[in-house]
């Protein structure tokens, strides 16, 4: 489980309404960059403003940002400044999208280290 770091106040928020079907993610727009949070409960919150889309939660399983095209996540990172996932906590969350098996295979994993303090 992955605490909050820094809590500082965003203004924007938005969660968007998709589905899984037969291995593709379906409605979020081609090769656009979108927060996601993974909750406490397993389940993906995708739209903007990782502690809105938390609910404000102090703990999650993960946060970062994605995009896809087709349906397949192609690119994932742990850009949140608010979460900062350490590199295990980025390795672990894959399993969570193979499980869907929505991933690209030509999957772009970023991983941020040099977070604002």
């Amino acid at each position: 489980m992955i605490t909050l770091k820094l809590n500082l106040p965003q203004v924007k928020s938005s969660i968007i309404n998709y589905n899984i079907i037969d291995g593709k993610i379906i409605g979020l727009d081609d090769d656009k960059l979108y927060d996601f949070i993974i909750n406490i409960d397993g389940d993906l919150i995708i739209g903007k403003n990782h502690t809105k889309l938390s609910n404000k939660s102090k703990y999650v399983l993960f946060a970062g940002e994605i995009k896809s095209h087709d349906g397949k996540i192609y690119h994932i990172n742990n850009n949140s400044g608010h979460y900062q996932p350490n590199l295990l906590e980025t390795m672990k969350f894959i399993k969570y999208f193979k499980t869907y098996n929505i991933l690209s295979k030509n999957l772009i994993l970023e991983y941020f280290n040099n977070f604002i303090k």
